[in-house]
């Protein structure tokens, strides 16, 4: 549902409710409760949602589930962990930018 892949991309983009609210002319209940799915919205109020999310609105409309994006994410984790390993990184400084970027990201 639409309210799923908005609260996965604002994470991603690594706002808090309030945030994003104040990005597209919503109160943070407002988000709150379309992330929670129990709030419907017009088009043009998702068509801002995307826009400040920086993703199209076929990804908030997409059958893709949370759970694949999530999956996807964590592939692509591995894969650039694994090409840090090639390129000789040790494996604490790769945990530690991990660390960092994770603490970036909450």
């Amino acid at each position: 549902m639409i309210g799923e892949k908005v609260r996965y991309y604002r994470r991603k983009q690594g706002w808090k409710q309030s945030e994003l609210a104040a990005k597209v002319g919503l109160s943070t209940s407002q988000i709150s409760m379309l992330e929670a799915n129990k709030r419907k919205t017009n088009s043009e109020t998702v068509v801002r949602i995307a826009r400040a999310l920086q993703v199209s609105m076929a990804d908030l409309y997409e059958e893709t589930s949370t759970e694949e994006l999530i999956d996807a994410e964590e592939e692509a984790w591995l894969a650039l962990v694994e090409e840090w390993k090639e390129k000789g990184y040790k494996p604490e400084k790769i945990r530690k930018w991990i660390e960092a970027i994770e603490t970036l990201r909450s």
